[in-house]
C-alpha cells in the first residue's frame, strides 16, 4: 500500500519516516520552508533510535497515488 501523511510536523514526519525505512511507500504532503527543508535535509531523528530518512514530499496542488491517507495535524 502507498501512504500519504498530511502534516509534515513531529508526528506526521516521524511515522513517514519510519515507514519508508521499513520498506513502504510513503510520501509526506508539506508545503513552502518546510517541504523545501524536507527535500534538502531529510526527516533526521534524534532520541531513542538516530537516523536520517529521505522521504518524499508532495507539495499541495500536486497529484498522487495513495491507497491510505493519514492525517496527523494538531487540533485545538
Amino acid at each position: 500500500m502507498k501512504f500519504l501523511i498530511v502534516g509534515a510536523g513531529g508526528l506526521g514526519s516521524i511515522l513517514a519516516a519510519h515507514l519508508v525505512r521499513a520498506g513502504y511507500p510513503a510520501m509526506l504532503l508539506a508545503r513552502g520552508n518546510r517541504a523545501d527543508q524536507l527535500e534538502r535535509d531529510g526527516v533526521v531523528l534524534r532520541g531513542l533510535l538516530e537516523f536520517k530518512q529521505q522521504v518524499p514530499v508532495v507539495r499541495p496542488g500536486q497529484l498522487c497515488d495513495a491507497d491510505v491517507m493519514m492525517l496527523c495535524t494538531k487540533a485545538y
